[in-house]
């Protein structure tokens, strides 16, 4: 998360709030999840049940082979002649495609 009229000047991990003039990380370990408290239907504990999800499960990792490189989707589609096969690749490739970083 980066913070309104922040200035981002080098690599911010994932799950991490920075701000400021350049950006600095100023919390870690930070997750957005479906069901935000609405005031006043949560309770404390149910707050702090939801406040630190103790894994990795949205933790940013690098492997080069997983990645969908824009200019590679972009040369792999002018490749293709029909629109179906088109719609094939896109398909295939972006939306069945559940790992969390497959985009660069």
């Amino acid at each position: 998360m980066i913070g309104a009229k922040s200035m981002v000047t080098k690599k911010c991990y994932s799950n991490s709030v920075n701000a400021g003039m350049s950006s600095k990380e100023i919390k870690t370990n930070t997750f957005w999840l479906c069901n935000s408290p609405v005031a006043g239907q949560w309770t404390k504990e149910q707050t702090l049940k939801y406040s630190n999800i103790p894994n990795n499960d949205f933790k940013y990792t690098y492997n080069q082979n997983e990645f969908l490189f824009p200019k590679v989707i972009e040369e792999k589609l002018d490749s293709l002649n029909t629109a179906q096969e088109k719609l094939e690749f896109v398909y295939n490739a972006i939306y069945c495609n559940k790992n969390k970083n497959r985009f660069v």
